[in-house]
């Protein structure tokens, strides 16, 4: 198991918290599955993205 993948199984163990990591760019390089549960998007829509306004809904 390469290293990546090891630290991607420790953040995915954390469920009920939204882990999100971004790139000296501000794009998104890292989403949990407790962001996905949380946020509910799946981390193929949002890595990459770095518009952050798509995780606040309009009132």
């Amino acid at each position: 198991m390469d290293l990546n993948a090891n630290q991607q199984q420790v953040l995915d163990a954390a469920t009920e918290v939204a882990i999100i990591a971004t790139d000296v760019k501000s794009k998104i390089t890292t989403f949990n599955s407790g962001a996905e549960k949380l946020l509910s998007y799946h981390r193929e829509e949002v890595i990459g993205k770095k518009n952050f306004t798509f995780f606040h809904k309009a009132s």
